[in-house]
């Protein structure tokens, strides 16, 4: 059939074993945080202290910060809606990823765990990125921003610079 006038085609995403696909990959993406979480702690007691080591400690630490944020941000918390409305956002999600995936850089020598991690949080914030930036229609996460949202933001914004010039 044709469609009647004003009436939209619903494009229906694809489901794998009785979920929407881009349920599986937000899962993936918290299974990658907890496994983050998990790793950055079992690995924190087996750095070496030398000069590096208040680095690699700190950087341990943050892992696991953002390994929960990861992990949380699966739920549907409000918090995270009003301090991390990137995590809410596919692409926001997966320079997230990227940036997260750089940390495994720092205090894991010639650890496979440390790399496995790396390329596991690279890939999949590319793949995040590339379906952000192409600007394909799903229902991932941004159905949770509302343009009321962006606006008032943006509108907030705009009266703090201008408030700022004068």
């Amino acid at each position: 059939g044709s469609l009647k006038m004003g009436e939209k085609e619903e494009k229906k995403e694809k489901e794998m074993m009785g979920c929407r696909c881009g349920t599986w990959i937000k899962m993936l993406n918290m299974i990658l945080g907890g496994l983050m979480v998990a790793y950055s702690i079992f690995s924190f007691f087996d750095i070496t202290v030398d000069s590096n080591a208040i680095i690699v400690y700190t950087f341990k630490v943050y892992e696991i910060l953002f390994g929960v944020l990861m992990v949380i941000s699966f739920c549907e918390f409000n918090f995270i809606m009003k301090h991390f409305r990137f995590l809410k956002t596919v692409t926001g999600k997966g320079m997230f990823n990227i940036f997260v995936a750089s940390m495994f850089l720092v205090g894991n020598p010639d650890e496979l765990y440390g790399y496995l991690m790396f390329g596991g949080l690279l890939g999949l914030g590319l793949f995040f990125v590339m379906v952000g930036c192409a600007c394909i229609s799903s229902t991932y996460d941004d159905k949770d921003l509302k343009k009321s949202d962006v606006k008032v933001d943006a509108k907030a914004i705009d009266k703090d610079a201008t408030e700022k010039l004068v």
